[in-house]
């Protein structure tokens, strides 16, 4: 098979996947195990619980969709995979386009499918046609540009064997943009949330050793396992959403509102790439949040943050700088003195005191 010279190609403009040359030469396969201390019924989830695994993409470097592909082959139990369908949202880049390479490439991986959408709808659309061509009763969602490694899926159909209604998504780690680096203290954890409010946060948990799923209002969207007959039961994306983004919230909703459940496997664990908006902003000359207020919503009412709050950050003890005030989760204005930093290395804070003591 000839090189995916394209994907050199693109650095060489100023890639507009974000990525150094580097992670075009990456082995295809990289291991780093979260949870290989539990154990599953293997027999039990294959004779049940086989998937089918959906990936969509559009234009997405070859090496990345390879290596996303590679190491589901690779770390996952032959017998847990029916299929993996690949489906291809139309991509203009010369190494996916029909007959290419991607095409001389496909007969060589085991399991692997090709869908062509005949034209261009987004995501959900996609997505939604690789789960119609799904033949297994489980699907598992992915994106493009990931890696998983060792018991990535077991416990995520651990679960949907004992709660058939559940939907299980793994904590989403991080691999830098740039140079493909592992990050577990980086990505989206279990509890994924919304907020209206100044700030938004979502940490990568850290029970790795962990089986008990934990509940969450919502999902990052991108990886998701749910049986297929409960995912219509709920109705199905909602092909509405054409382009990527708030189709996962929707969704969210819609789970927990119609009787079915969202919940983590903690120590399942998948790493993604999350690309930098910065480098895209600056590429496309996008405007500020300024120009925006002024240009297009002139009428809204917003508040000058930088006037209206006192303060925002930790705030810490001058006689033990390891202390910080922490909420720890409650919501009638309580306040807690913690050691700064525990929640990164611990489940359980290890030390606290009255509120004011810090």
């Amino acid at each position: 098979m000839k090189p995916c010279m394209e994907d050199w190609e693109f650095e060489a403009q100023g890639s507009p996947y974000g990525c150094l040359q580097l992670c075009l030469i990456l082995s295809m396969l990289r291991r780093d195990p979260m949870c290989l201390g539990v154990k599953y019924d293997l027999q039990s989830l294959s004779d049940s619980l086989d998937t089918s695994i959906v990936i969509t993409f559009h234009n997405e470097p070859m090496s990345t969709l390879l290596r996303s592909v590679h190491s589901i082959l690779n770390y996952t139990p032959p017998p847990l995979v029916r299929e993996i369908l690949l489906v291809d949202d139309v991509s203009n880049s010369t190494a996916l386009l029909p007959g290419n390479e991607l095409d001389e490439y496909i007969p060589f991986l085991p399991k692997v499918k090709l869908i062509r959408m005949e034209e261009r709808n987004g995501i959900v659309p996609a997505r939604m046609r690789g789960i119609r061509a799904a033949s297994a009763p489980v699907v598992v969602i992915l994106d493009s540009h990931i890696e998983v490694n060792d018991g990535w899926l077991e416990p995520q159909l651990a679960r949907i064997q004992e709660a058939p209604k559940s939907f299980v998504f793994p904590q989403t780690l991080s691999i830098s943009s740039t140079h493909f680096n592992h990050h577990k203290e980086a990505g989206i954890g279990c509890f994924v949330s919304f907020d209206w409010n100044v700030q938004e946060k979502s940490q990568v948990a850290g029970f790795w050793g962990s089986t008990d799923a934990i509940p969450s209002p919502m999902h990052g969207g991108g990886l998701v396992a749910f049986r297929k007959d409960t995912f219509y039961e709920i109705g199905g994306y909602d092909e509405g959403f054409s382009m990527w983004g708030a189709e996962n919230v929707e969704l969210s909703f819609r789970i927990w509102m119609c009787g079915a459940r969202l919940e983590c496997a903690p120590c399942a664990a998948v790493y993604h790439i999350f690309r930098s908006m910065l480098e895209l902003k600056k590429r496309l000359k996008c405007k500020d949040m300024n120009w925006f207020m002024k240009n297009v919503d002139p009428k809204h009412e917003f508040q000058d943050l930088s006037t209206a709050l006192a303060g925002l950050g930790d705030i810490k003890s001058v006689y033990k700088p390891s202390l910080c005030l922490d909420s720890l989760g409650e919501t009638d204005g309580s306040t807690s003195a913690t050691i700064d930093g525990y929640w990164e290395d611990n489940e359980k804070p290890p030390m606290s005191s009255s509120p004011g003591s810090a």
